[in-house]
């Protein structure tokens, strides 16, 4: 009994939970990350303002979002080996189920996670786009109904 509990603790040490692979990627040393409260951008949806449009998006999608992170990571920061990866056990994981993806190649390719709460409504968006050059990710913590997942059409 002993022998399995020490077995099946050491198959867990290699991998993270799904949850936590961006907290691992944030981090790590030479990417850029940004942290966008909504707060004032809400200010401008709420509004109703020339100032809240952006041609070709519907900001009204992000009322429900509370803040956006940004983390962009490139070739040149040395970190791209090691965010690819944390992203490969992103991939793997249970917890956020996959919405959209068009893919390219193993690493060029755009993808859209949440977690679903009820029908056609997620949680905690996050979208990556990942190049041999490149990735971006962006997480948007709040609500989103598929309808708000529109947004991302001109993307």
């Amino acid at each position: 009994m002993t022998l399995c509990s020490v077995m099946m603790l050491c198959a867990s040490c290699g991998s993270l939970q799904q949850t936590a692979v961006l907290d691992e990627i944030r981090k790590i040393d030479n990417i850029s990350t940004y942290h966008v409260p909504v707060s004032p951008l809400g200010t401008l949806l709420n509004l109703g303002t020339k100032a809240a449009k952006v041609p070709g998006f519907d900001l009204t999608a992000l009322n429900n979002v509370k803040s956006i992170d940004v983390i962009t990571v490139n070739r040149q920061s040395g970190a791209l080996n090691k965010v690819h990866g944390l992203l490969e056990q992103f991939y793997k994981g249970k917890t956020y189920e996959l919405i959209f993806q068009a893919k390219e190649n193993q690493r060029k390719n755009v993808s859209i996670y949440g977690i679903q709460l009820s029908s056609g409504e997620y949680s905690n968006i996050i979208v990556i786009n990942e190049t041999d050059n490149e990735i971006n990710i962006v997480e948007l913590k709040g609500t989103l109904s598929l309808d708000d997942l529109k947004l991302f059409d001109k993307l």
